[in-house]
């Protein structure tokens, strides 16, 4: 419900891949796409899509063709648990695609506090 409102409010950033065999799909992705990125989320694959590769041929199609003019491919988080695990084989999954894990910093403000943001 969520991803249908999303993608009706932006027809053009917000795209389905799926891989089929016979008809039958075995792997899918949601792409949020930006000038610069494209960010995949949403990533799923059936027992068979996984066994026969499907997910893998669908990553390397939407790298090296659908996306490939675009400054960064995301694969998205490889964290668990809030952040406070990593989920190692899809880290190294992902990381067999040539991308590289990094911690992002995240803050918090509170909004009764904002006269007290300095922008520059």
């Amino acid at each position: 419900e969520e991803i249908s409102q999303l993608s009706q409010n932006n027809p053009t950033h917000i795209r389905q891949f799926n891989a089929y065999l016979n008809g039958e799909i075995l792997a899918g992705a949601t792409v949020f796409e930006t000038p610069l990125v494209a960010h995949a989320q949403y990533i799923s694959a059936k027992d068979e899509g996984r066994r026969n590769g499907a997910l893998d041929y669908l990553f390397d199609n939407l790298i090296s063709e659908v996306f490939k003019t675009k400054a960064y491919f995301d694969f998205g988080i490889v964290n668990e648990e809030q952040g406070r695990s990593i989920n190692k084989g899809l880290w190294d999954w992902k990381e067999g695609f040539g991308a590289k894990v990094f911690a992002h910093r995240f803050y918090e403000i509170h909004t009764n506090n904002h006269h007290k943001i300095i922008t520059e």
